[in-house]
């Protein structure tokens, strides 16, 4: 199997509320997979994010899809800051698990929110 490597930018947040980690690394595939963390940080929430995240499973329909698109925007901005940060120039996709509202295992169902649109905007 030829050799392959990607540099991916990964993204997430959960309800603890504590920042959006974000990581990027170098990911190396041939007979196995291999993988480096080129850099990594967790960026800590304002206190007005905190508060409308953990407030978002109280959200209407609407509220709760403008959050979306607003939280994406600033993940995009988020992650934009990362990279000038860090200085990186090359990156083969982003992958972003957004940040879960809520998630109820036994009945099946969990939300994240962060329009990917809005993120790459």
């Amino acid at each position: 199997m030829k050799q392959t490597t990607k540099y991916i930018i990964g993204v997430m947040s959960g309800t603890s509320l504590d920042g959006i980690d974000i990581v990027y690394v170098k990911i190396s595939a041939a007979e196995n997979y291999n993988f480096e963390i080129l850099t990594a940080k967790t960026i800590p929430y304002i206190s007005e994010w905190k508060s409308a995240l953990k407030n978002g499973f109280h959200l209407s329909g609407e509220e709760l899809t403008k959050l979306d698109t607003d939280y994406g925007m600033h993940l995009g901005n988020t992650i934009q800051n990362f990279i000038q940060k860090n200085n990186i120039s090359k990156i083969d996709f982003i992958a972003s698990h957004g940040h879960t509202i809520f998630h109820n295992p036994e009945k099946h169902y969990t939300l994240q929110i962060g329009n990917g649109p809005q993120i790459t905007s």
